[in-house]
């Protein structure tokens, strides 16, 4: 990847694509590799903990991930706060609402 200091924009290399899956749902952050259940398990032990409580994987607990290796720009901080409020007002239009940051 390389910075173009002109435009203040990271960029991939050519043959490379750094892409970050599964932004709103909980499976890319519960486990290191989510290919391999119980390998390295991550985020696996909160989200149970709040499963556990009454929320609901992918509608009432969600997940952010990003890549160490791209700075988060404009675009993650914008895609974060719609999901943010996506989330409350569609799951939790009318219950009180905690927003929890890891």
């Amino acid at each position: 990847m390389y910075y173009d200091s002109a435009t203040n924009t990271y960029h991939n290399n050519t043959y490379v694509k750094i892409s970050v899956p599964g932004f709103g749902n909980t499976k890319t952050i519960e486990y290191l590799n989510p290919g391999i259940i119980n390998t390295v398990k991550y985020f696996h032990e909160t989200v149970d903990y709040f499963v556990d409580r009454g929320y609901v994987r992918d509608k009432s607990i969600r997940g952010a991930p990003y890549d160490w290796r791209l700075a988060p720009g404009e675009n993650f901080f914008f895609r974060h706060n719609k999901l943010i409020k996506l989330t409350v007002f569609s799951m939790c239009m009318h219950a009180q609402t905690a927003c929890v940051a890891i």
